[in-house]
């Protein structure tokens, strides 16, 4: 999972989307209730699928918003369940994000009902939304793609102070978790975040890659930028290696293990990177922020699964 910035997540599809042209609501909400899907499969398994059954399915989708409600994704609630028919609606609040939202809803739903389906949602006053689904079995070419690869994590040497209490690195203190509303926000910036599986997203840009071309991994590139250099947060101008490291390494983005300056240009090694294409955009924002001006990236996935990043001023 990645703590992830909410509005940097919103900021970022909608300026894929600006560059490309299309809308890739559709993209985004598959590939995470796939996601959910698989998540929920795993939760449920053996006994725990037993209980569930002991339980009830009421219990067990108060356990899924109890659950939501942690992570930062806001709030659901059931409207109506008709299972004769495999329609479910809720009502949403405040969501993290609403295609993402929609695709944990139904991933979640089709996992326990052993059905796949498709969701609509409708927009209300206030930041809330009615969410439909109609889990009828059907078959999705697009589905069968929407699989990620397999990662071998490194076993790294970052090392956090802990909270005696809860057992949590002491940096997620920054962090205020509101229970009722199901936000996350951070007491310094107050932007608000999300705990996300980064494979649910990256699934999405493998797919508007398939879809759209070889121009889709630059294209994220750009769109982060663009949301990294809109966004003003002047201690970045502070920020040292072990403060990028240390951020890194709490967001669950990866481990910075190599930091250079040469020549002028910055040189980064990240051990475990999660969602590069995200980390590359960001650094050349942050740059650009730092300089007053353009700046360029050159960067690289290892065969062993590290990135490799070189950002400098943009030549003339």
């Amino acid at each position: 999972m990645v703590l992830a910035d909410v509005d940097g997540i919103s900021q970022l599809f909608a300026n894929i989307e600006a560059l490309v042209g299309i809308s890739i609501d559709k993209i985004v909400t598959e590939s995470k209730a796939k996601a959910a899907r698989t998540f929920t499969k795993r939760l449920i398994r053996g006994p725990k699928g037993t209980l569930l059954n002991l339980v009830g399915l009421d219990r067990a989708i108060d356990r899924m918003g109890e659950t939501a409600r942690m992570f930062g994704y806001g709030q659901f609630n059931i409207i109506e369940m008709d299972w004769k028919n495999n329609l479910v609606t809720w009502h949403l609040n405040d969501p993290y994000s609403l295609p993402l939202m929609c695709g944990d809803l139904r991933g979640a739903t089709e996992a326990i009902r052993n059905v796949t389906g498709d969701v609509t949602w409708q927009k209300l006053a206030g930041g809330s939304y009615f969410v439909k689904a109609e889990l009828r079995p059907r078959p999705s070419g697009l589905e069968e793609r929407l699989t990620s690869a397999k990662v071998n994590l490194k076993s790294g040497d970052l090392v956090h102070q802990h909270c005696r209490q809860c057992g949590l690195p002491t940096a997620l203190s920054d962090f205020v978790w509101d229970m009722d509303k199901g936000t996350i926000n951070n007491a310094i910036t107050g932007l608000r975040f999300a705990f996300v599986g980064p494979d649910g997203l990256q699934v999405v840009f493998d797919e508007l890659q398939a879809e759209l071309g070889d121009t889709i991994p630059e294209t994220i590139i750009e769109a982060q930028r663009m949301r990294t250099t809109e966004f003003a947060f002047d201690p970045w101008q502070l920020f040292g290696p072990e403060d990028l490291r240390k951020s890194l390494g709490v967001l669950g983005f990866g481990n910075l293990v190599a930091v250079e300056d040469r020549d002028g240009a910055f040189y980064a090694r990240v051990e475990n990177p999660a969602l590069p294409y995200v980390i590359v955009g960001t650094a050349l924002g942050v740059a650009e922020r730092r300089l007053g001006a353009a700046a360029e990236a050159s960067w690289s996935v290892t065969t062993d699964g590290d990135l490799e990043l070189t950002v400098a001023p943009a030549s003339a």
